[in-house]
């Protein structure tokens, strides 16, 4: 313990027994990297972690050239073959296309923020790559040809970074190292979340405790010197965390002159990180806040969306609604279907549909049970859930997992009750657990899959699916939508949280 300035203490604090972690990526000690392991291929820790990402986005453009030629040869022979000539030129220029939209390094990219970036840089490629083609060719239509091929480029190259980043996280040389600074609560929350996702590209290697013990004195920068500390952790990146006070501009500026990024962090909750931008006050910082749920074009824009999907989308689901009845009806006795009241937008009732599950006497099996295990009733009592729920039937229990038993709601969301993205749809005794939330869930439709189901499901509790709600009410874009809909395929095929 080093003692800094009266009443401050600097800690540099262990989280080892806080989180258990690999042996080599473990917070104790600047040895947790080896330094051959952290000056591999002899580039910085920025080169590190966009070398792969760069290879995976080529890769991407390539195969999905390579798809597109394919495909296209059989009807636009000659204009597959002039945009094939012209790829070249865009391998050649995708890698500055990525950058202009800042997706190298990419670290500490929200996936919502990932995929919009995504989306804008391979739309930039496809309008270069069909203009040069247009223009050697004098073939106007090679452009529209081009843009057919853009969802392939932009599927491919989101598939391919969520893969990159699901390798190369497990690896020690990958991801900018950072340093947390300040040991209270929003400090170790911080330094655990970037812990627990690595596929972020953050590193949080150490807690530096510079807190005061006096809770309206500014955050003082440590006793240890900082460029001793950045280098002994060999870190790049500063995480300040200010929860009840302010960060001298001295104490910034401190930080800002040995660490090339610096992260200043309030301890305010639930701000729309996604909607907000700063702005100019007369020379102080304000943050203006868009609530796109307000707006009424994006919910019209988001109602069309969800009934275009259905519209397509039933071609492939009624025959396998119609299977899944046959099993049901023939596996137990009971309707096929069942429906609960459940509270929607602004606080209506609806009735939501759902393939039966259960046995036929559901509620007298649930309450013989809870009777006896007092265990389970408390489970139920909290997350009105049971993990091992003693009425849910063989078909049903596979329904579950699969979340299939979940595809009658379609007809909810072409009534305009439910959407396919957004909150879970809650019954009133729930109510009161939301809380001062509730309004923010009554402010959305609710949907199918949204965040909560995303993000471990039954793996989490009943507050944190409270606060994931939030999150997604106060961030929502179309994007964070999109971004949530590729991360249900994946949770669907691993059944990851299922109940």
């Amino acid at each position: 313990m080093i003692q800094s300035r009266p009443n401050t203490n600097v800690r540099i604090r262990s989280q080892q027994q806080r989180m258990p972690a690999r042996q080599d990526d473990a917070p104790g000690s600047p040895q947790s990297f080896p330094v051959e392991k952290l000056n591999c291929f002899g580039l910085s820790q920025v080169g590190r972690t966009s070398l792969p990402l760069c290879l995976g986005d080529v890769l991407a453009i390539g195969a999905s050239v390579a798809c597109l030629h394919a495909l296209g040869s059989f009807w636009f022979a000659s204009e597959v073959v002039v945009l094939g000539r012209c790829a070249v030129s865009v391998f050649v220029v995708a890698p500055l296309a990525f950058a202009i939209f800042e997706l190298y390094p990419g670290v500490g990219l929200r996936r919502s923020a990932e995929i919009r970036k995504a989306a804008g840089a391979t739309g930039l490629l496809t309008l270069l790559w069909g203009t040069i083609g247009a223009n050697q060719s004098a073939n106007i239509g090679i452009v529209g040809l081009a843009l057919v091929g853009w969802p392939g480029f932009f599927l491919m190259v989101v598939t391919m970074r969520f893969w990159i980043r699901a390798i190369c996280c497990r690896f020690s040389w990958w991801g900018i190292r950072l340093l947390v600074f300040g040991g209270e609560e929003t400090g170790h929350r911080l330094y655990q979340y970037y812990r627990s996702r690595p596929q972020l590209g953050l590193r949080a290697v150490q807690i530096i405790d510079d807190w005061s013990s006096a809770a309206n004195e500014p955050r003082p920068v440590p006793k240890i010197p900082l460029k001793q500390l950045q280098n002994e952790f060999r870190a790049k990146l500063a995480v300040i965390t200010s929860p009840n006070t302010e960060i001298s501009v001295s104490a910034t500026a401190a930080y800002a002159n040995v660490f090339p990024y610096v992260v200043v962090v309030s301890g305010l909750k639930r701000i729309p990180l996604s909607v907000s931008q700063t702005i100019d006050c007369n020379g102080l910082s304000a943050v203006v806040i868009k609530n796109r749920q307000l707006l009424p074009w994006n919910g019209i824009v988001k109602l069309l969306i969800d009934k275009a999907l259905v519209a397509i989308g039933s071609v492939f689901f009624l025959p396998l609604i119609a299977l899944i009845m046959l099993f049901v009806k023939t596996t137990s006795k009971g309707p096929v279907f069942y429906r609960q009241l459940r509270i929607g937008k602004n606080g209506n009732s609806f009735w939501a549909w759902k393939f039966r599950t259960m046995c036929s006497n559901a509620d007298e099996v649930l309450e013989s049970h809870l009777e006896k295990d007092p265990e389970l009733r408390s489970e139920w009592n909290r997350d009105h859930k049971l993990r091992n729920d003693p009425r849910i039937t063989t078909v049903g229990k596979f329904l579950r997992e699969s979340s299939l038993d979940e595809l009658p709601q379609i007809w909810n969301v072409w009534r305009g009750q439910m959407s396919l993205i957004g909150p879970r749809p809650i019954v009133e005794a729930e109510i009161v657990k939301y809380g001062d939330c509730f309004k923010l869930y009554s402010r959305v439709t609710p949907g199918i899959t949204g965040l909560w189901q995303v993000s471990g499901r039954n793996n989490t509790t009943y507050d944190e699916r409270v606060n994931l709600d939030a999150q997604y009410v106060l961030n929502w874009s179309l994007w964070l939508d999109l971004s949530i809909l590729i991360r249900t395929v994946r949770v669907v095929i691993l059944r990851d949280g299922a109940c």
